[in-house]
């Protein structure tokens, strides 16, 4: 036989551990508030990772032209026996964002290697930096400065007359 429950016979139990409307709403709005604090941060760190990529790329940059000044490493342009190399000049231009290697043989100039800034990053201050040849040292020894398109961040990198090149690192 079958029996049959009628609502009087059946009781029902209140489940005690359930959340309210208002409770999630609350939990919903304060995960929102985090995410959106995190997002911002994130975004932040980004771009100032991004002026840092492009401060270092300089002043691998800066370097690797130093090394080609000193070691004498002259271009094919350069090869004719009365053009002496009497070093390499750095350009950096700030309108262009851009990096210009140029070797200087006596009377001829020759862009060995054009650099163009990338991740945002742009120069806030610019110049030419000359390293000489055998005879070391820097003219036009300065400050390199790296920036983001809304010039939050800065990095920069300093070269001064006796050729060394210094990481100044990030500038707030």
């Amino acid at each position: 036989m079958i029996k049959y429950l009628s609502k009087r016979n059946v009781k029902f139990q209140k489940n005690l551990f359930a959340f309210t409307l208002i409770e999630m709403m609350v939990a919903v709005t304060v995960m929102g508030i985090i995410t959106a604090v995190g997002v911002a941060r994130y975004r932040q760190f980004n771009e100032k990772q991004k002026v840092v990529v492009a401060g270092k790329e300089v002043m691998t940059l800066l370097r690797d032209t130093q090394k080609k000044a000193k070691s004498g490493d002259r271009p094919m342009e350069c090869n004719d026996p009365y053009r002496v190399l009497d070093g390499y000049k750095m350009r950096v231009t700030v309108a262009t964002s851009q990096v210009d290697i140029i070797a200087m043989c006596r009377g001829l100039d020759v862009i060995t290697k054009t650099v163009l800034l990338t991740n945002d990053a742009i120069f806030s201050s610019g110049g030419e930096y000359v390293f000489n040849g055998l005879s070391g040292g820097v003219e036009g020894a300065g400050v390199i400065r790296v920036t983001d398109v809304n010039l939050d961040h800065a990095y920069e990198v300093g070269i001064t007359s006796s050729g060394a090149i210094n990481d100044l690192g990030i500038v707030e």
